[in-house]
C-alpha cells in the first residue's frame, strides 16, 4: 500500500504540479479531493448533501456528508489523521480543514474540535450567538450548494470578509432555490413570500429566515446599495416566466437587470459602500461573459429543463434551429453559433482583467482565480464545440487546484 500511494504521489506531482510532498500543508488537497467525490456521489450516484445529527457529526467529526439512495450516510470529506510528535512521548490526532489560514488544523478532541470560523466571525465584526449561529448556518447552505467554490472562498479571500461573502452567496443559493425547485404554481406563492420578506428585511433589519438575517447583518455592515437587491429580485421574478431571448439587445438587458446586480451582491462586498462607477463598468463586462459562458457551458442542462438563453438571432443568423440543439446535432451550422458565442464571450472577459486593477487586495486572490477560471472554462468549451448541446463542460479538477494552490502561496507569502 505505501509503494502505491508513494507511485500515487509520483504520477499526480508530474502530470498536474501538485506539491504532495507528504507535508501537512499538502493535505488540503487531499481534502479538496474529497470534497470532489462527494459531489461525483451527488451529480452521479444521486446522493444528496445533507447536515449530521448530534450523533453523526460525534461520530463523523463533520458536519455535513452525503446521503446515499439506499438511505446510508456518508462522510466523503473524510478526516484525514496522523500522528505528529510534539516534543516528547506524547502524540495528538489532528483532522485538517478548509481554512484560510496556512496553520488552521483542527484539533480533534474528546469534546470535538476547535475551528478557525469563529475568529473569521469575530474578525467580520459578528457579534452575538444567535447572529453567529445565522452565519454558520448560511456557511452550509453556501457548502451544500456549491462545496468547492465555498473551500475557495474560505481558503482565498480575507478573514474579515469571508462571513460576509459566504452569507452573500448562502442569499443567493437561497433565492435561486426557492426561483427554481418545482413546478410553477408552487414557486410563485413560496418566491413572493421570499420577495416580500427580502424587501421588508431591508427596510426593517429583520427578518425570520436565518440565512437572511446574516444577509441583511452583512448589508448592513458593509453598506451594500440596496438597488441591487431590489434588482435583482425584480429580474428573478420576471425569470419566472421566462420564454427566451429573442435579441442580442434582449440578452443585455438580461445582464443588466440580473447577472450583473447578482454579481454586485457578491463584488460590491470589497468595497464598504459599494465600488466606484469605473468598478462598476468592469464588473459589468465580467458578468456578460460569465453569463455568455454559462449559456455555453450549461446549454445541455438548460434545455433538458426547457430552458434556451442564447437569442434568438444568434439561431437565425446560422441557421439553427432549436430542435436541432435539443437533438445534439454536431454540424458545421451549430459549430460555427457556438464558435460566434465563445468568440463574444472571450471579448467579454478579456475586458473583464482589467477588474483586477479596482479590486481591493484582501479580494485580490479569489479575484484573479476567478478570473483565470473562467477563461480556462471557456477553453474548454471552445474546445468541444459543438459537443456542448451533448454534454456540460466544467473546469476539471487540475486547473482549480493548480489556480487555489498558487493564490495560497501567493497568500503565504504577503504574510510572511
Amino acid at each position: 500500500m505505501r509503494s502505491y500511494a508513494a507511485g500515487f504521489v509520483a504520477r499526480v506531482t508530474v502530470l498536474s504540479r501538485l506539491p504532495l510532498d507528504y507535508s501537512v500543508a499538502s493535505l488540503r488537497i487531499v481534502d479538496l479531493l474529497s470534497t470532489y467525490v462527494g459531489e461525483v456521489l451527488v451529480r452521479r450516484a444521486g446522493a444528496e448533501w445533507v447536515d449530521f445529527d448530534a450523533g453523526q457529526r460525534a461520530y463523523f467529526g463533520r458536519p455535513v456528508g452525503v446521503r446515499m439512495p439506499d438511505g446510508r450516510v456518508w462522510n466523503p470529506l473524510g478526516k484525514v489523521r496522523n500522528r505528529f510528535e510534539l516534543g516528547g512521548p506524547g502524540s495528538r490526532d489532528f483532522e485538517l480543514g478548509l481554512e484560510g489560514d496556512p496553520g488552521d488544523i483542527l484539533e480533534v478532541t474528546g469534546e470535538g474540535f476547535v475551528a478557525g470560523w469563529e475568529r473569521r466571525l469575530v474578525a467580520a465584526g459578528v457579534r452575538g450567538r444567535g447572529l453567529r449561529d445565522d452565519y454558520s448556518l448560511a456557511g452550509r447552505v453556501f457548502a451544500r450548494r456549491i462545496l468547492a467554490h465555498y473551500a475557495v472562498v474560505r481558503l482565498l479571500v480575507a478573514p474579515a470578509l469571508q462571513p460576509h461573502l459566504i452569507a452573500a452567496y448562502a442569499f443567493l443559493a437561497r433565492t435561486d432555490d426557492l426561483a427554481d425547485q418545482g413546478p410553477l404554481h408552487e414557486r410563485l406563492p413560496r418566491w413572493r413570500a421570499w420577495a416580500e420578506q427580502v424587501a421588508s428585511g431591508l427596510d426593517s433589519g429583520r427578518a425570520q429566515d436565518p440565512v437572511l438575517r446574516a444577509f441583511l447583518h452583512t448589508v448592513s455592515v458593509r453598506r451594500l446599495p440596496h438597488h441591487w437587491v431590489h434588482t435583482y429580485l425584480k429580474a428573478t421574478d420576471e425569470e419566472l416566466h421566462f420564454t427566451g431571448h429573442a435579441t442580442e439587445a434582449d440578452f443585455q438587458r438580461y445582464v443588466d437587470n440580473l447577472a450583473l446586480p447578482a454579481l454586485m451582491l457578491i463584488e460590491d462586498l470589497q468595497h464598504e459602500g459599494g465600488g466606484d462607477a469605473v468598478f462598476r463598468s468592469r464588473c459589468r463586462s465580467f458578468a456578460e461573459g460569465l453569463q455568455r459562458l454559462d449559456f455555453l457551458a450549461d446549454l445541455t442542462e438548460d434545455l433538458g429543463e426547457g430552458r434556451l438563453y442564447l437569442p434568438q438571432e444568434d439561431l437565425d443568423r446560422f441557421g439553427v434551429t432549436r430542435a436541432a440543439l435539443e437533438a445534439g446535432q454536431d454540424s458545421a451550422a451549430v459549430g460555427e453559433l457556438v464558435a460566434f458565442t465563445c468568440r463574444r464571450t472571450r471579448q467579454a472577459l478579456t475586458d473583464s482583467t482589467a477588474l483586477l486593477d479596482s479590486t481591493a487586495p484582501s479580494f485580490q486572490p479569489l479575484q484573479r482565480a476567478l478570473l483565470e477560471l473562467a477563461e480556462h472554462q471557456l477553453s474548454r468549451v471552445e474546445h468541444a464545440g459543438a459537443s456542448v448541446t451533448r454534454r456540460t463542460v466544467g473546469y476539471g479538477i487540475r486547473k482549480p487546484l493548480s489556480v487555489l494552490l498558487r493564490e495560497r502561496r501567493i497568500i503565504r507569502v504577503g504574510a510572511s
